[in-house]
């Protein structure tokens, strides 16, 4: 059983990620850029803390037990949507993704801690630095990469409707509360991956 763990977006917060997705749509089109990227649906969108891979039903009762004690230390904590950006770069936009502002010095602990989850577990160390994001679209299988070089630039030129904009930087947009962590499944099906809740953990500490 592949599962992750993450923090699960508010109903308020996935509405407004889907306009940001309607608006990108309607702009590339209008760039002669679009039909490279497939939009993640709304209901799937996180924002991901730590991918598990395979988990045996040991680990997955290691990492249960270890949320709900972890979750006693922290606060609830405010997020918000920020920066459009591609992974690896606007040049090759194989993931398209919003970024996260905020308290951030809170979200880092939080990962900080489900990192050390994951290692008690049994998993090796995640070798790359965290950058906290939630992930919209992803270049299509087989996609050209010249054109997709063309969309990569036309993402980079986008500014959102109804915002105040700085080249690509968006106001902030979608202020949300973290109060719980999710143990998520994640079965990998034709028609894309499907999530299911293993476990909620919420944040309990009042300070």
């Amino acid at each position: 059983m592949r599962t992750f763990l993450a923090i699960e977006l508010p109903r308020s917060v996935r509405d407004q990620v889907q306009q940001i997705q309607q608006q990108l749509q309607s702009y590339l089109r209008s760039a002669q850029a679009d039909g490279c990227i497939r939009w993640t649906p709304v209901e799937k969108i996180h924002l991901t803390l730590r991918f598990l891979s395979e988990t045996n039903p040991e680990q997955q009762k290691l990492i249960t037990q270890r949320l709900h004690e972890l979750v006693t230390q922290f606060a609830p904590f405010s997020l918000f949507i920020t920066d459009l950006g591609c992974f690896p770069h606007w040049r090759e936009p194989n993931v398209v993704w919003l970024a996260m502002d905020g308290d951030l010095k809170a979200l880092q602990q939080l990962q900080v801690q489900t990192e050390g989850i994951a290692q008690q577990a049994g998993f090796p160390a995640e070798p790359r630095a965290f950058a906290p994001h939630i992930t919209i679209g992803r270049a299509g299988r087989n996609t050209d990469r010249a054109r997709l070089r063309h969309t990569g630039v036309a993402l980079k030129n986008f500014q959102p409707e109804s915002t105040v904009a700085t080249g690509i930087e968006l106001v902030k947009i979608a202020p949300f509360i973290v109060d719980q962590i999710t143990y998520m499944q994640s079965e990998l099906r034709p028609e894309g991956a499907h999530y299911t809740p293993l476990a909620h953990s919420t944040l309990t500490n009042q300070k």
